[in-house]
């Protein structure tokens, strides 16, 4: 093994590790709005209810 080939494979390695923490950051950011979503529309019902 060369030492071009451990200097590929770090960055297609480092590529990696950067893709999932994207991923993993656009996941949370997805969570949080539905969360959020479904406790707005939650309160929403609640009110409409309490007014009736």
């Amino acid at each position: 093994m060369k030492i071009i080939d451990l200097k590929i494979y770090g960055l297609n390695g480092l590529a990696m590790v950067v893709n999932f923490t994207a991923i993993e950051l656009g996941l949370k950011i997805i969570l949080s709005l539905v969360v959020l979503g479904y406790t707005l529309n939650k309160w929403y019902l609640m009110n409409q209810k309490k007014n009736k």
